[in-house]
């Protein structure tokens, strides 16, 4: 998905199967999209407010969390990589000029 939003665990009821000696996990993996969602969009508010700069992938579309593909992960690698290039100035200023 390449908004950005993390659904929740298509898996949880397997997880909830194998993993039911350890409920702690279980439950992490529960809320671990909740979680993960609540963090960015406090990320996102921080960074309206002017207290943090953000640098995240334009898409990652395609791209899964166990990515093994080389091509992929560079290609992500150095559409971050470029992002930080164009935005130096601005960070620098962020950052108080150093």
């Amino acid at each position: 998905i390449g908004d950005g939003v993390r659904r929740p665990e298509k898996l949880q009821p397997l997880i909830d199967l194998v993993y039911h000696k350890y409920p702690n996990f279980c439950d992490t993996m529960r809320r671990r999209a909740d979680v993960y969602n609540e963090s960015r969009q406090r990320l996102f508010q921080l960074e309206r407010e002017g207290r943090v700069m953000l640098f995240a992938p334009t898409s990652t579309e395609g791209f899964h969390r166990t990515e093994r593909d080389v091509e992929k992960i560079r290609a992500l690698w150095q559409d971050g990589w470029d992002q930080g290039m164009a935005r130096l100035d601005e960070a620098e200023a962020f950052l108080g000029g150093r």
